[in-house]
């Protein structure tokens, strides 16, 4: 049995519980939450690794922590972002945007979207619900708010695949497709970053 250890940058449950993401774990890949405040990120990194972790995903869509991290340990370490936004583009026919939970965010998937080399079909949302990542789950009209988002781009911007730019979206996706493919037709895509990253580990730990 291989250990994934998954840290929250934040001691909130309201953004993500163990229940969330026991539904990925496998009979041979099990996934752990851990709590770390923003000092104790570095030392839980550490501590995860040496108490056997096989991986680690540092559960936020940016990776500005995470090439940091990459300095303290020897087992691979991933944020959300980068293979939701690489499956987003590659789902695209004509564009593909990042809905964040804050506008304020849209600048740090800028180098994830330039090292990936996929800014030719790339559009960056000039929307958000502007919600911290605590308030995302409490939101009861979220659906909503983000379907009404994604018809702009839709329509002003031709985008055809989005992806959601926070964790605390957990679940979402799937409910935001059904509403958007209602309207628009199953041309429209939108990639959940939690689930195609757990996905990526568990293939890439099981195939090692």
């Amino acid at each position: 049995m291989k250990t994934i250890a998954v840290i929250l940058p934040v001691n909130n449950p309201d953004i993500l519980i163990q229940t969330d993401i026991d539904c990925y774990n496998t009979s041979d890949v099990t996934y752990q939450l851990h709590y770390a405040d923003t000092h104790l990120k570095d030392i839980k990194s550490k501590q995860m690794a040496k108490q056997g972790a096989a991986a680690i995903i540092y559960y936020a869509f940016g990776e500005l922590t995470v090439n940091k991290l990459r300095d303290y340990v020897d087992i691979p370490i991933v944020s959300l972002g980068r293979e939701a936004i690489k499956q987003a583009s590659a789902l695209s026919k004509k564009k593909f945007t990042i809905i964040s939970a804050m506008l304020a965010h849209n600048a740090f998937w800028q180098p994830i979207i330039d090292d990936l080399g996929v800014s030719g079909n790339y559009v960056l949302s000039q929307h958000a619900p502007n919600l911290a990542p605590a308030e995302i789950r409490q939101d009861e009209a979220l659906i909503s708010k983000l379907a009404s988002i994604a018809e702009k781009e839709i329509v002003m911007n031709e985008v055809d695949c989005f992806t959601l730019g926070c964790g605390s979206f957990i679940g979402t996706a799937p409910k935001l497709e059904e509403v958007l493919r209602s309207e628009f037709g199953p041309g429209i895509h939108v990639v959940d970053p939690v689930s195609v990253t757990f996905e990526l580990l568990t293939k890439a730990l099981l195939n090692n």
